[in-house]
């Protein structure tokens, strides 16, 4: 067995999941397994992949009590048999030559290999495309910091470079576990992203840092995370009680800033107008809506 896709289901979309999961099934590629953890409380779930087990190479595992992102990706990593590890989010899917790309790349002395991503609202409408001018451009840590570019879906490595360790994703910050992820080993590792499109992600308004009860715990662990690497200082509670002393007024001001966002992507544009209560982000949420349209009105020409 060469590769493994893990796939995890949270509270996604049954027809998400489905298309997501049908999309590795319909790989160029198919010397593959996937690997499934399921923590949602959907039998039509169950009843999907209890079909699928009897034709194509899946093992489906269902959880009945939710677990972190982190404990379940490990939990994943430790069931996958492949020599390569793919990582998927359920409600994204993945062109039909994502596979046999990455694995080209993986083959040939790349250690974790991510690729080039189209964006698409909750309800599958095209938005825009990342892009890059190189074949391969190298993961560095200081950017990444700065700003992550990276589709955690997208990534694949090869397993032997963790020596068998399944702790890969830290479960203290279970929000930025994979930005954690891709700083902790963009250095470590030969890191790279290729120039292809090979990755489709949907913004969910059911995303996980949209729906925790403390909604503002994400962009404090993103925060916590960032004060981390920059001063290499990790002692997370340490770290936690600098960021919550100076940052509180600018995370709740990100917090807006980002439902404001994920509203304007998914097509609501007069509610996130709404939302916006200062000047800032008027201004922001009137010029992000006029540059969605203008984006999708290009791609209709």
């Amino acid at each position: 067995m060469k590769a493994s896709v893990l796939i995890l289901i949270h509270d996604e979309e049954v027809n998400h999941v489905e298309k997501c999961v049908y999309s590795i099934i319909n790989q160029t590629y198919k010397n593959l397994e996937i690997v499934v953890i399921d923590d949602s409380n959907k039998v039509e779930l169950s009843v999907f992949f209890e079909k699928l087990e009897k034709k194509h190479n899946i093992n489906y595992i269902k959880y009945n009590q939710k677990i972190s992102l982190p404990n379940a990706r490990n939990l994943g990593i430790s069931k996958c048999k492949g020599k390569y590890i793919f990582l998927q989010d359920s409600d994204d899917w993945s062109e039909p030559f994502r596979i046999q790309t990455q694995l080209e790349y993986l083959e040939n002395g790349i250690d974790i290999c991510c690729g080039l991503t189209n964006y698409f609202s909750s309800s599958g409408k095209y938005i825009f495309s990342s892009s890059q001018s190189e074949d391969l451009i190298e993961i560095k840590k200081n950017e990444i910091i700065k700003n992550n570019h990276v589709a955690i879906g997208s990534v694949a490595f090869r397993k032997e470079i963790f020596n068998n360790n399944y702790n890969i994703f830290r479960q203290e910050l279970k929000f930025c576990d994979d930005m954690d992820f891709v700083l902790r080993n963009s250095n470590k590792f030969k890191f790279f992203q290729i120039n292809k499109k090979i990755y489709n992600y949907r913004f969910n308004k059911k995303s996980s840092t949209l729906n925790t009860n403390d909604e503002l715990q994400p962009f404090l662990d993103f925060y916590i995370l960032q004060e981390m690497y920059q001063t290499q200082n990790f002692n997370i509670e340490d770290v936690k009680s600098k960021v919550i002393s100076t940052k509180k007024k600018y995370i709740n001001y990100k917090n807006k800033k980002q439902r404001i966002s994920y509203m304007i992507y998914s097509g609501n544009y007069k509610s996130a107008i709404m939302q916006a209560d200062e000047i800032k982000l008027i201004f922001y949420s009137i010029l992000l809506t006029v540059k969605v349209i203008l984006l999708k009105l290009k791609n209709k020409l």
